[in-house]
């Protein structure tokens, strides 16, 4: 089930996507990453697209698991657009 919650698709050639809904805690983050360079690998991907849209709460936790896993795609060789940041509410 989790890993289903972390789907990882492939938009184009060589672009990948991993729309990312709901809270993110360090189990659903080790799946996330390893889905994800799964993903760069088998489709040769050479850009990933992180969409954090529906993440209810970016906290430093969530801020440090989002920089592990942009450094693991850079180090496969792809970049990385990260998308859906907005300005805390208050």
């Amino acid at each position: 089930m989790l890993e289903l919650s972390t789907p990882v698709v492939r938009l184009w050639r060589h672009v990948l996507a991993v729309p990312l809904i709901g809270t993110l805690d360090t189990a659903r983050t080790q799946v996330v990453m390893e889905n994800l360079l799964q993903g760069i690998q088998d489709h040769e991907a050479l850009v990933a697209i992180i969409d954090i849209t529906a993440v209810p709460t970016v906290d430093t936790a969530v801020a440090q698991h989002l920089m592990q896993k942009v450094n693991a795609v850079r180090l496969m060789g792809a970049d990385y657009v990260i998308s859906g940041i907005r300005p805390p509410s208050r």
